[in-house]
Formats: structure tokens, C-alpha cells, sequence
């Protein structure tokens, strides 16, 4: 009976509900493991043991769970044709990085899907040029995969998509092609206003404005009223159709007036629900107002349901910066961007 006592008392392990992190807990030490870590490590492994006697690749990465390479290439489709994808093993990042500007040249795109990368003789960058709606129909045949390998075997003119873990074994090609290998990333871009809200908010007022009012732009407000030692901030999205309003949602966050300074941080989690509040929303100074499309938004926010997106805003001597859309891939150190330039109004 103490022998059971003793050891039940030795070792405990729990799970979160969302099934994203497992604690295990033992007599001396406390391990928090991350389950996506876990699986790309596992994937990662069996794949190196399984085509170890197979040819030589240049590059070989290994993404699980595959559903977030899926969400990026379903995301990047949905705005892109061509599409470089930078497969880097650095000491401060190891996966796959997208940097790429719309045709228009209105917006660019910025991804990070961290992953397991091998690459042969030290490179730390390899990029293959890859008609990215030719990849969709791939990640739909590979629907439901736990891991998937992209590889470029020495000598090849595409890559290849192995699923890891199927039996029996399914390949993809894809066929690469020859794009300019610039580098587009933008370094140290300056944010004043920094919202956070729902993911399914943004994309239904989005897609709303888009499709049933067929509203080209949506107006993106930011507005503070001081009062006492708060500024009650207010975030405002609106979609205008025939010169009137035909959709608005309006957010009211509260700040320390001392701590909140030139910046400015709104939480979307507190509606207008007061007489005095709406009156201040009435009277307060607007900080920043620009229009943007209502169609890039719609269509980058497509493969995303969950969670919340972070919008940054600034406002510059010339006049509205760009928004910047951010959302995770899975984990903080993969996401997707959208860099979005304000509509210039004719004069």
C-alpha cells in the first residue's frame, strides 16, 4: 500500500484541453514540452532514417503538423502566383521564409514557418521560384498528413513533396521556376498604434464589405479622448458604399495617460456600452484615419478562424502609414504578414 502511495506521489503527468502543451511532472523537475516541437522533431527523425540510402538532396525540410504549411500556401495563393520560397538553417532561424510584394506593388506578404531544415556543404539559404497555385492542389491532395517533406534532390529542376508518414509512400512534384532572388524584407518598421482582436471579427466585417456591400475600401480609425489621467482610445472599422456608412464597428479600450504617452495599445475586447463613453467617442481627436482594401484583407484573413490578429498603424509627416496585419502559424516564431499600403486619395 506505501509502495503505491510512494509511487503515485513520484511521477503525475496532465494535459492541456487544447492539447497544444503536456506537462510532465516527477519528483524533482518540472518539463513543459511543446507538442508541435515534439511532432517536427519526431517527423524529422523518421523522415532522415527513411530516405537515408535514397540520393542526395540539396535541401530537404520537414513540416509538421502540415496544416500550417497548407494555411501558408492556401493564404499566399490567395494573393500571389509567383512565390519565392526561402529555405534557411541560420543559428537564429531554421524553415521556410516568403518576402514578396503584390504585382500591383500595393502589398507585400511576409511569412516564417519554422521548421526542420538539412542542407548540404554549410549553405544557410536556398530559394526556389515556385508558381504557388500549382502548390495548392498538392496541400489538398495531402489533406489530413501529420508531416510532409519538401525536398530538391541534387540535379532536379523541381521539388518534391513526400508524405512521411503515409503507407504507402505518396510524392508530389513541383516544378520550380526562375525568379529574381531579392531580398524584400523590411527591417525596423515604426508602429504607433498597436490593436488586437478577434481573428473571426475582422475577417467577417472583411469579407462582408467585400462581398455583400461591395465596399472596395474599408476605413480603419484611431481616436483618443483624455479625461482626468485615462485616454479612452477608440478603434473604429467602417465600409462606406454611395457616400454613407453601410457597415461600422467601434471599440473602446482605456489607457494610463502618464504610461500610454505617443503610443497607443487597444484591446478589442470592451464595446461602447455607456451614454458617457459614446459621448467622449463623439468628441474625441481623431490620430489616425486611411483607407485600405477591402478585397487583400479579405483574402489574406481566409485560411484564418482562430485566435486573435494584431493590426499596427502609424502616422507619419506624409501622411497614414501602412497597416500591418500579423498572425501566428502555429507558434510565435512562424507567422504571416500582410504589409498594406493606404489608398491615396485623388485630389
Amino acid at each position: 500500500m506505501s509502495s503505491s502511495s510512494s509511487s503515485s506521489s513520484s511521477s503525475s503527468s496532465s494535459s492541456s484541453g487544447g492539447g497544444g502543451t503536456v506537462t510532465h511532472k516527477r519528483k524533482h523537475e518540472d518539463t513543459i514540452i511543446d507538442a508541435a516541437q515534439v511532432a517536427a522533431s519526431v517527423a524529422a527523425r523518421r523522415s532522415k532514417k527513411l530516405y537515408k540510402d535514397l540520393p542526395p538532396t540539396d535541401v530537404r525540410c520537414t513540416i509538421a503538423p502540415s496544416g500550417n504549411l497548407a494555411t501558408m500556401v492556401y493564404t499566399l495563393e490567395a494573393i500571389l502566383t509567383e512565390v519565392n520560397l526561402q529555405f534557411c538553417k541560420t543559428p537564429s532561424f531554421s524553415g521556410i521564409r516568403v518576402d514578396e510584394t503584390s504585382p500591383d506593388l500595393t502589398c507585400m506578404i511576409k511569412a516564417k514557418l519554422a521548421c526542420n531544415v538539412e542542407m548540404k556543404g554549410g549553405v544557410e539559404r536556398i530559394s526556389c521560384g515556385v508558381n504557388i497555385k500549382e502548390m495548392k492542389p498538392i496541400m489538398k491532395a495531402a489533406q489530413g498528413e501529420t508531416a510532409i517533406d519538401i525536398a530538391q534532390y541534387t540535379g532536379d529542376d523541381h521539388l518534391t513533396l513526400e508524405c512521411v508518414n503515409h503507407i504507402p509512400l505518396r510524392e508530389f512534384s513541383l516544378r520550380t521556376i526562375v525568379m529574381d532572388d531579392h531580398d524584400e524584407r523590411l527591417f525596423n518598421i515604426s508602429t504607433q498604434f498597436t490593436i488586437s482582436m478577434s481573428c473571426a471579427v475582422l475577417k467577417d466585417f472583411a469579407r462582408r464589405a467585400c462581398v455583400d456591400f461591395h465596399c472596395e475600401h474599408i476605413q480603419i480609425s484611431v481616436s483618443s479622448f483624455k479625461s482626468h489621467q485615462v485616454v479612452h482610445a477608440f478603434f473604429e472599422l467602417s465600409c462606406y458604399s454611395d457616400g454613407i456608412p453601410k457597415a461600422k464597428l467601434t471599440y473602446h479600450s482605456e489607457n494610463n495617460a502618464v504610461e500610454a504617452g505617443d503610443s497607443m495599445e487597444i484591446a478589442c475586447t470592451s464595446a461602447i456600452t455607456s451614454l458617457d463613453v459614446l459621448g467622449m467617442s463623439k468628441k474625441a481627436k481623431v490620430d489616425y484615419r486611411a483607407n485600405f482594401s477591402s478585397e487583400y484583407i479579405t483574402n489574406f484573413l481566409k485560411s484564418f478562424d482562430r485566435g486573435d490578429v494584431f493590426l499596427s498603424l502609424n502616422m507619419t509627416e506624409q501622411g497614414p502609414g501602412p497597416l500591418i496585419l500579423h498572425t501566428t502559424l502555429g507558434s510565435d516564431n512562424s507567422y504571416m504578414r500582410l504589409v498594406l499600403a493606404p489608398k491615396i486619395d485623388e485630389e
